[in-house]
């Protein structure tokens, strides 16, 4: 009999797995120091379909529960704490009117403040 290798499959939004851990240090939303934070994704997973979804600059150290309240709607975080990078390819992915529902203080002219 011939053992069948079949790929394992990424199914759900539960079953990702960043490239490495995010380990410690200040969160992006609250700005506070912690010894454990985790990825967040800047653009929701669910929301963003395709290969870029688990880019590098789609996810961010968050703590725990500023990403539990991020995915439930409690926290609508500033568009401003995000590096520059992250928020050019925020820009480049989705209109501002779109990024509006996710973030506070989104420029409506689709340019970057600084």
């Amino acid at each position: 009999m011939i053992a069948r290798i079949t790929p394992l499959r990424r199914q759900g939004k539960r079953a990702y797995r960043p490239d490495r851990p995010a380990g410690s240090g200040r969160c992006t939303w609250c700005q506070v120091w912690f010894a454990n934070l985790e990825w967040d994704h800047v653009l929701p997973r669910s929301l963003f379909p395709g290969p870029l979804r688990d880019h590098r600059l789609n996810r961010v150290p968050s703590c725990r529960p500023c990403n539990r309240d991020r995915a439930s709607g409690k926290l609508k975080p500033s568009f401003q704490l995000l590096t520059k990078r992250s928020q050019e390819f925020c820009l480049a992915q989705w209109l501002p009117g779109r990024l509006e529902r996710h973030f506070a203080d989104v420029p409506t002219d689709g340019s970057l403040s600084k």
